[in-house]
């Protein structure tokens, strides 16, 4: 049986502007990214994952690493329809 080789997670930049979002930072681009922080912009400030600088958003890395593993518990509640055999349509 072969191995399966672990990779590490790319660990987030200090900081980051919409503009500059990182590819590898979710949701990985600036579009989903704005709508992301509509959506939770409160819980983004309490977690300190953003700051106002001037008139940008700055995103900060430590912060933001926190406010994702925040939402780390909300995996377990989730279902797939497609494994869920009632929800799955008839064959």
């Amino acid at each position: 049986m072969p191995s399966r080789t672990r990779t590490d997670a790319v660990q987030a930049p200090h900081s980051w502007s919409f503009a500059t979002w990182p590819a590898t930072v979710f949701p990985h681009s600036e579009t989903k990214a704005r709508n992301l922080v509509k959506r939770y912009l409160v819980e983004l400030l309490r977690a300190g994952a953003v700051s106002r600088v001037g008139h940008k958003l700055v995103f900060r890395g430590a912060g933001y690493d926190r406010w994702l593993q925040s939402h780390q518990a909300d995996v377990g509640g989730y279902t797939c329809n497609a494994n869920n055999r009632e929800a799955a349509p008839a064959a």
